[in-house]
């Protein structure tokens, strides 16, 4: 009887698995999600963040 209860239980969250671990959706975001310091919105590799340091230094 275990074994079949333990059963049950194993199918019903493989069942419940896929509709709980749908991606987010970012169809509306221009930049997907980053932390911030981390973006990059002229695509040259290097972080707006840290570009504006290095263009700081001597």
């Amino acid at each position: 009887m275990n074994r079949v209860l333990i059963a049950f239980v194993m199918v019903v969250a493989m069942l419940a698995a896929p509709a709980t671990a749908s991606p987010p959706d970012h169809a509306g975001d221009a930049q997907p999600s980053v932390a911030p310091g981390l973006i990059d919105r002229d695509g040259d590799g290097i972080s707006d963040d840290l570009a504006a340091k290095l263009s700081e230094l001597p």
